[in-house]
């Protein structure tokens, strides 16, 4: 038998990529969220911070399912931030 190797993921093959796409879904959710966080903060209401929590996450999952789409990912690599590096051009 041969010997055969699983392809690693883009994440293990590039991790500061993989890092600053988390860092940009994590900003925009925290980003939207950061007025009624501070809000919540300051008036110290629970209920208020747990509710700009949730549009954080949210905001961030959205985020990382829009990063997902082929589309978006391709202009991503044009940037730098592609699940795969630029292609040379040829």
């Amino acid at each position: 038998m041969g010997a055969h190797e699983a392809p690693r993921p883009t994440q293990s093959k590039y991790p500061w990529k993989s890092t600053l796409r988390s860092i940009i879904q994590f900003g925009s959710g925290l980003a939207v969220a950061a007025p009624t966080l501070y809000t919540a903060v300051t008036n110290q209401s629970p209920e208020q911070a747990t509710g700009a929590g949730l549009t954080a996450l949210l905001v961030s999952a959205a985020v990382t399912r829009l990063m997902a789409n082929p589309f978006i990912n391709e202009w991503l690599t044009k940037v730098g931030l592609g699940a795969e590096p630029k292609t040379p051009a040829a």
